[in-house]
């Protein structure tokens, strides 16, 4: 079974604006052809080889709503400027459109289990958005209204 992080995306306005704020976060990982973009968070999830064995993602909250997830690559403990000793989450680049799902802000992560984890829906490219698609808000109120 895969285990997943859940993350909220502070200050992330939509798909878009995490694309472009992660696009300026590229790193080389264990030298690696590919690249890879991170985020940091306070502590290292105790459950770290599990998901890593399991090939877990980062599901994204945005705007109050589970929207986009990015698979987890590696993990790895450091000092910040301050001496305080934070972790390092290295993502896959590529941003996978799930299907909207509500869900409250949250700090830190939590552990989200593959049965809670929405269906994936496309892998997002900025540059060929699909035109079809309508904004996750919007999908939830035809959802609910039983018109999708």
């Amino acid at each position: 079974m895969v285990l997943n992080l859940l993350r909220t995306g502070v200050g992330v306005d939509d798909i878009h604006h995490l694309h472009d704020i992660q696009s300026h976060r590229l790193v080389d990982l264990d030298g690696q052809d590919d690249k890879a973009t991170f985020l940091t968070t306070r502590y290292m999830p105790k459950r770290k080889d599990e998901i890593l064995k399991s090939g877990g993602s980062v599901y994204w909250i945005i705007k109050r709503q589970i929207q986009c997830r990015q698979q987890i690559l590696g993990m790895e403990n450091f000092d910040d400027e301050g001496g305080i000793t934070r972790c390092c989450i290295f993502l896959n680049p590529q941003i996978v459109k799930v299907m909207p799902f509500p869900r409250k802000h949250i700090q830190g992560w939590r552990y989200l289990q593959e049965k809670d984890s929405p269906a994936d829906r496309y892998i997002f490219d900025p540059e060929n958005e699909n035109l079809e698609d309508i904004p996750a808000t919007m999908e939830i109120e035809l959802k609910a209204a039983g018109l999708l």
